[in-house]
């Protein structure tokens, strides 16, 4: 904080006006010494916290001008060279749990445990799901074309990159670092990390876990939270030096990966009406394909952008989020994996050291990935299986695919599919 407070005393004439400028510096740069001589004015400052000039009889109104543009100039001159070496304390105002939150977060623990161990409503049940993706699926459309000339030359009508979705955006200050959130590309589990990187002692003393922690028991309850970089800059207090010390991050997934999980979140487990597509993952991906055109359309070209649903959030391409149509180089990149010792944790762990996390704490995350899934992980569950070899299998859904989520692959550097064959299911 900088302060210049001028007070001119005046008690006659001009040689007899004196002048008193106190200068208020919020600085932790070091150690300062400047003096100034200037027709009787004599100016020091010697690292501390106010500057005072005095003056005489004989001082004439120019000189009392001149030291004290020149005191402002310099005041200036502090302000613009200054460098700081620690980012302000930033207090979240952490709050002791009361015995509601403590018994709701170990209901919502023990509702998970539940479903992991007798598994969630409808994912078993394949005849169901058979029933409703079996039917014979049409060629291509673009017959001949690769995914690239599809895309590239506009003849595929491909989704544009970088339509707006407001992010949400998790922080650590303690360690400078910030994630920005993606629904289906390990958000849950970011944010809970996140948490345990500011809270780390009573995250463990309250017996919380890395993998259960849901948005609505969260034990950093969105403190740690925000929609933008701008309000997290605002809310962080955080100046523009501070912010080139931060590490942007966000973990992306493999577009066919990614909208397995969401379909089946939403459309099965959840039981979702899905555009009146149900369980039917072919009507699905078709309207969400219009849906996703439309939303990219009126992004550009209208004020009033159609409805988001919690279908379009989950699936929509992940390059809309985060900004990154203007901060896209600023990003590093976490690559999902469904086994976590796999890149997720060649990825993550190396950036966790360059920010100073110990290795205990290290050690505690990487032991909670390994240690299995969240409740609602679909991964695992018979329809994930049936489903997954439906979409890779048909050159039809593929093409679909890659005209929704083309730039994510192009973006993140996934390997685009070849349409004309049947495409192997990833390790």
């Amino acid at each position: 904080m900088y302060m210049v407070v001028i007070s001119v005393l005046y008690s006659g004439g001009i040689g007899e006006m004196c002048a008193t400028a106190n200068v208020m510096l919020g600085s932790e740069a070091g150690t300062w010494r400047i003096q100034m001589v200037i027709h009787g004015y004599d100016f020091t400052f010697v690292d501390e916290d106010k500057a005072k000039i005095t003056c005489s009889n004989d001082n004439k109104l120019f000189s009392l001008l001149l030291v004290t543009l020149l005191l402002v100039v310099v005041v200036f001159t502090f302000r613009s060279f200054a460098v700081y070496d620690e980012t302000p304390e930033i207090d979240l105002n952490f709050e002791p749990l009361s015995e509601e939150k403590i018994a709701k977060a170990a209901e919502s623990y023990r509702a998970q445990e539940k479903t992991i161990q007798f598994g969630m409503g409808g994912l078993d049940n394949l005849e169901r799901i058979k029933e409703k993706n079996s039917d014979p699926l049409p060629h291509r459309k673009f017959t001949g074309l690769s995914a690239a000339e599809m895309c590239e030359t506009g003849r595929g009508d491909c989704v544009a990159p970088f339509a707006r979705i407001r992010p949400l955006i998790v922080t650590a200050p303690n360690h400078h670092l910030m994630s920005c959130i993606i629904q289906k590309s390990m958000s849950t589990v970011m944010s809970a990390i996140f948490c345990f990187l500011i809270r780390e002692r009573d995250f463990v003393d309250a017996g919380r876990s890395i993998l259960r922690e849901y948005a609505d028991i969260r034990l950093c309850e969105g403190r740690n939270e925000f929609k933008s970089v701008d309000s997290m800059r605002r809310g962080l207090r955080l100046r523009t030096q501070d912010l080139a010390r931060w590490r942007f991050t966000v973990v992306t997934r493999e577009p066919v990966d990614r909208f397995l999980s969401g379909f089946i979140d939403r459309c099965i487990r959840v039981g979702d009406s899905c555009f009146g597509c149900g369980t039917n993952m072919t009507c699905f991906l078709e309207e969400e394909y219009k849906r996703a055109t439309e939303y990219a359309f009126a992004d550009q070209h209208s004020l009033l952008k159609p409805w988001l649903t919690n279908e379009d959030i989950h699936v929509f391409p992940q390059n809309w989020r985060c900004n990154m149509e203007t901060t896209f180089e600023k990003y590093e990149f976490i690559r999902y994996s469904n086994d976590p010792s796999d890149t997720l944790l060649e990825d993550l762990i190396p950036l966790l050291r360059a920010q100073n996390v110990s290795e205990s704490s290290i050690n505690y995350i990487a032991e909670s990935l390994r240690s299995g899934r969240t409740a609602h992980s679909t991964v695992a569950s018979a329809a994930r299986t049936y489903l997954e070899g439906r979409v890779r299998s048909s050159p039809y859904l593929m093409e679909l695919i890659v005209r929704l989520f083309y730039n994510d692959y192009k973006l993140f550097k996934y390997s685009l599919p070849d349409l004309d064959k049947f495409t192997e299911i990833p390790k």
